[in-house]
């Protein structure tokens, strides 16, 4: 990050760019649906699978 800076012609030290990364905010994830397998025991119940 602090090279990039160097590049666009800023100077800031490693810190400042620090701080400046943490106080970013997180983003926010979405979570994945996945759809689940169940076994068979149990879509019947426990007599089921005896």
């Amino acid at each position: 990050m602090a090279q990039l800076a160097l590049l666009l012609g800023f100077v800031v030290s490693r810190m400042t760019m620090l701080r400046v990364v943490m106080a970013l905010p997180e983003p926010v994830w979405a979570v994945p649906r996945v759809p689940s397998v169940d076994p068979p025991g149990t879509i019947r119940g426990p007599t089921a699978a005896a």
